[in-house]
């Protein structure tokens, strides 16, 4: 039976929508969608079907209503397209070799973006860094800094100790991961940080993330639209308790039709090389998880280990975190604290709007505080992203 171009060119924009996640076994394949399927190879060719179906639908987004309507209507003009049952054969070889095929470009896909990444990112810190170091009222010191007393800073470079002392200083060393207590983590290759995985330049076919926050969904999100096998272990019986059980339900399936799976109540209790041992806190359980890569996402700490905020009169809570005022005045009022390092939502705005608080305080007329900063909007950068 022969088409008319619009008709043709219809019937590929509507079948196409949902091939990606029936031809990487997310959704199981109808027989109506083996005959489909090979109509659309026959009538672009392997390779530029390939590419439309990589291209344009790596984000694997599910096909709407009204084309699956659309789609029966067209089974209904064009029933031999969907009941040739001769071609069965050929079709599982074409799909296999199809599988095979997809993880391939996915990984060159993931080598190009940490490619970019790493341009990016030099690209930026350079020009950061060129902003303060080219401006002749300031000077950049590059090594370790830590207090000496209430106003003096000792800084250690690779060739000299300096130290510096000023009557107002600002903390803004920002925050680091939480390594937890756990057997085989320490020196273990296999082990990231959501720092180092960035530098992994080879995509891992399989990814065990501990610990089911934000950080982890957004890793978990960004991996298995990579093409990894995520799996995501937490230790909490609720999946992200912060937000509404409506919302979260909703996250939870949406990450799963990526493929993610999640495992809750689940304790790590050791990794042996790349082998992850959980036991599950309701019935104790214990299970072994085998990974290529595993990402530690438990959170993260404010950054003030080394400071010995002691020796200045600086005090903080039980997490590290640096205690401040309305006006972000340390317990040592020459002191302020500025972003993750005092704790709170750890986001890059709220350090900006952290300084316009003490550029206020200093030079305006006292009228920003941290009491009038709420409500405060959020992104968590999964896909589709969930903001609030």
């Amino acid at each position: 039976m022969k088409q008319s171009e619009q008709q043709e060119q219809e019937f590929l924009s509507v079948c196409c929508s949902r091939d990606y996640e029936l031809l990487t076994g997310e959704k199981t394949m109808t027989q109506k969608d083996y005959v489909r399927i090979t109509y659309l190879v026959n009538a672009l060719g392997y390779t530029q079907y390939l590419q439309l179906l990589i291209g344009r639908y790596m984000d694997m987004a599910l096909i709407e209503e009204e084309h699956e309507e659309r789609e029966h209507e067209i089974y209904l003009e064009y029933p031999e397209y969907y009941e040739d049952e001769g071609i069965f054969e050929e079709m599982e070889q074409w799909i296999d070799d199809f599988i095979k095929t997809v993880p391939k470009e996915k990984r060159e896909y993931y080598r190009q973006a940490i490619a970019r990444k790493e341009e990016v990112t030099s690209m930026l810190r350079k020009k950061n860094y060129h902003n303060l170091a080219d401006n002749p009222y300031i000077t950049v010191y590059t090594g370790t800094g830590s207090f000496e007393d209430k106003e003096v800073v000792k800084i250690t470079t690779g060739s000299e100790v300096l130290r510096i002392k000023a009557p107002q200083i600002f903390i803004n060393t920002g925050s680091e991961t939480v390594i937890p207590p756990i057997e085989g983590i320490k020196d273990n290759p296999s082990v990231y940080t959501n720092t180092s995985i960035m530098e992994m330049k080879e995509l891992p076919e399989r990814l065990v993330i501990v610990g089911g926050g934000y950080i982890g969904l957004e890793f978990a999100s960004m991996y298995a639209s990579f093409g990894a096998k995520v799996t995501v272990l937490e230790s909490y019986p609720q999946f992200i308790s912060r937000e509404d059980r409506d919302i979260a339900d909703s996250v939870k399936e949406t990450l799963e039709k990526k493929g993610i799976s999640f495992i809750l109540n689940a304790k790590v209790q050791e990794i042996k090389g790349n082998t992850v041992v959980y036991r599950n806190a309701e019935n104790g359980e214990t299970h072994v998880l085998d990974a290529d890569a595993i990402l530690l996402a438990t959170g993260r700490r404010p950054n003030t280990r080394e400071l010995r905020l002691e020796a200045a009169g600086v005090e903080g809570n039980e997490s590290g975190a640096i205690i401040v005022d309305e006006f972000l005045k340390t317990t040592n009022p020459q002191i302020r604290a500025i972003g993750d390092v005092k704790g709170g939502l750890q986001f890059t705005y709220i350090s900006l709007d952290d300084y316009r608080i003490i550029r206020e305080d200093l030079f305006g007329k006292q009228q920003r505080t941290l009491n009038d900063r709420d409500p405060v909007s959020y992104s968590v950068f999964i896909d589709p992203p969930l903001s609030r």
